[in-house]
């Protein structure tokens, strides 16, 4: 498999929420990040729309992966988004976080190294499940990852939830990755920890570039921290070395 550059780096017990604008957008995300999980042994799930689907495995087969043989190996599984969020017809998150912790524990049990999800939420707007609903299997999801062999990321498109929804969505994930203000240059890492967040930047285009981040207390303009650093590890790490400070002394805000 050839290496493909990304900006961000998904680590097992993440749950990250992705809003993306365009479909080019999401596959710059998407590609990569199964790329890794193929090469780290892991089983790959993917809840996609046809359209996707197709343009993930050209260019899964562009980078070298042989798709037919990851799929007849159990590694590789690409199906659509309404079979996996509506396995018997409607959406129940209770059962569907059932059959997700399962499938974690057989994907080890079956030899892969952990278990890798990418699921496209478009659908939740067109009023195939209230937003409660949404919410609430997205916070039971929250929970379960981290303490998991796996690995997941949740396709939102922007034009097309209300942003009061986007809103509820972001709060229900501790991790979100976004376009920073619709340009196409530069994406953001968002990491919410407690009443803290910070916002890791960089250019999408040449992930060698300097990571800046940015420590604010969560829902506020006040900057507590900021920086910048050569790798996206290493600003991931002084973001959140920040944020334990401010934890660690009691610096918490009041709302």
């Amino acid at each position: 498999m050839k290496s493909q550059n990304s900006v961000f780096r998904f680590k097992r017990g993440d749950h990250t929420c992705v809003f993306y604008h365009k479909p080019d957008d999401l596959l710059g995300i998407l590609e990569p990040y199964i790329l890794e999980g193929l090469r780290q042994g892991e089983k790959c799930f993917c809840a996609q729309t046809a359209a996707m689907a197709k343009h993930l495995e050209a260019g899964l087969e562009r980078a070298g992966v042989d798709v037919a043989r990851e799929k007849k190996r159990g590694a590789l599984q690409i199906i659509s988004e309404k079979e996996t969020y509506f396995p018997q017809g409607r959406f129940d998150c209770a059962r569907l976080v059932q059959l997700l912790e399962r499938s974690i524990e057989l994907a080890v049990k079956d030899g892969f190294s952990g278990f890798r999800t990418a699921g496209e939420l478009r659908w939740a707007a067109s009023g195939m499940c209230d937003c409660d609903q949404l919410v609430e299997y997205e916070q039971m999801v929250e929970a379960l990852f981290p303490e998991r062999g796996a690995v997941g990321i949740c396709q939102y498109p922007l034009d097309a939830f209300a942003p009061e929804n986007l809103q509820r969505v972001l709060e229900a994930h501790r991790i979100a990755v976004s376009q920073t203000m619709g340009q196409a240059k530069h994406s953001s890492y968002y990491v919410r920890r407690g009443k803290f967040a910070a916002d890791i930047v960089a250019d999408r285009h040449n992930p060698a570039s300097r990571y800046y981040y940015v420590v604010q207390p969560h829902g506020t303009a006040d900057i507590i921290g900021w920086g910048f650093e050569d790798s996206f590890e290493a600003a991931m790490s002084s973001s959140e070395c920040t944020i334990a400070d401010m934890e660690r002394h009691g610096r918490v805000p009041l709302s």
